[in-house]
């Protein structure tokens, strides 16, 4: 093949695009063609010679050494890994300077979840992220792991905390994972756990198939009431539905603390119950990466298309938010409050302000 034919192939791939398509547009590109420029199998045989080369030292230390490299642009790149008795990697985490300064801005709350498929050595992804000012997800750190246990996660969220300059978040959203709700009672006894309310209702609806009752349970779920009144309400449907007998009825009592809206008043989620947000991110992730990517291929497309997007949505929501104040439709007290949010938050925030104050209007007070 000729060097530009080469270079398409790679460049083409390299930015998501899948080698079978690219193969095909170049097809269709040289058509009526006297001369191919290429067959299949040369191009897969190029293809394949590449990662090859990408990774002859390894694919682990292929990974550890393009860590070293960026850290030449960016020194607050962190990362931390280990190995078994046979110098094989069980397990590395890292996050770069701009993460790291997300979590400062963001941290308060964080998800953590994890993703498989997405490598050959089927080792499961765990992504921590966050919420930003315009509401859109961030990411704080990822790690890739041998398996998951208590302790491999205590190790993570260790690690973790130690690059975040110590700083633990005040909550933590997660599914029912054992282990890892073991490791972040460890890690992070201060801080309010959270079940995801997603996972929690459709277990309900698997475990509980008695008509009505996983909506009954979801509204319960919701009820922002105190915790004396989720109480009596709890009797109630117990009752109602007679399945006060079943055992995942009694498991998942025992849990109520992590996952009835009662038990977090006063306390901040950012505007979330639910790790979907991480699993929308998962399943962005797995767009770009496949079972059978190499270590290094999985960090390259992370690094190099995954986070670069996902931080380009951020400087374009920023970009607007710096625009001129939004539209005050409020008169007296609330202008005044109105004019405020519009200077100091971004749109996304200020929307939401701006439908409590619409609310607050209609107030009616009696003397």
């Amino acid at each position: 093949m000729s060097s530009e034919t080469k270079y398409v192939l790679q460049l083409m791939t390299d930015v998501e695009m899948k080698p079978s398509h690219v193969i095909d547009f170049l097809d269709e590109a040289c058509a009526g063609s006297e001369t191919r420029l290429f067959n299949r199998k040369d191009a897969y045989n190029y293809l394949n010679g590449v990662r090859l080369k990408r990774i002859e030292g390894g694919d682990a230390n292929t990974v550890l050494g393009l860590l070293n490299g960026m850290k030449v642009n960016d020194k607050s790149i962190e990362y931390q890994h280990s190995v078994d008795a046979n110098n094989a990697l069980t397990r590395i985490f890292w996050c770069d300077g701009i993460s790291r300064a997300e979590y400062e801005h963001f941290g308060d709350v964080i998800l953590f979840d994890s993703t498989y498929k997405t490598n050959i050595y089927r080792f499961p992804i765990v992504l921590l992220s966050g919420v930003n000012s315009h509401l859109c997800t961030c990411i704080f750190g990822v790690a890739i792991m041998y398996k998951e246990t208590t302790q491999q996660y205590t190790w993570l969220l260790q690690t973790f905390q130690k690059f975040m300059n110590g700083i633990a978040p005040a909550a933590v959203l997660t599914d029912q994972d054992a282990a890892m709700c073991a490791a972040i009672r460890d890690v992070f006894p201060k801080a309010t756990h959270r079940l995801c309310y997603w996972h929690i209702s459709r277990n309900a609806e698997t475990n509980i198939k008695i008509p009505g009752f996983s909506t009954c349970f979801s509204k319960l779920m919701k009820s922002t009431c105190s915790v004396a009144q989720f109480e009596a309400r709890w009797s109630t449907l117990i009752a109602k539905f007679g399945v006060a007998d079943h055992p995942w009825i009694q498991d998942i009592y025992s849990k109520r603390h992590l996952w009835a809206e009662a038990f977090f008043r006063g306390k901040f989620f950012s505007m979330m119950r639910s790790t979907q947000r991480a699993e929308s991110m998962n399943a962005s992730l797995k767009q770009k990466v496949s079972s059978g990517c190499s270590l290094t291929d999985l960090f390259r497309q992370y690094n190099n298309n995954f986070l670069k997007r996902i931080r380009k949505r951020f400087h374009v929501l920023q970009k607007e938010s710096e625009n001129p104040p939004r539209e005050v439709k409020r008169t007296g007290l609330l202008s005044g409050l109105e004019n405020h949010a519009g200077r100091v938050c971004t749109r996304a925030i200020f929307d939401y302000i701006q439908k409590e104050l619409k609310e607050e209007a209609n107030i009616i007070v009696l003397n």
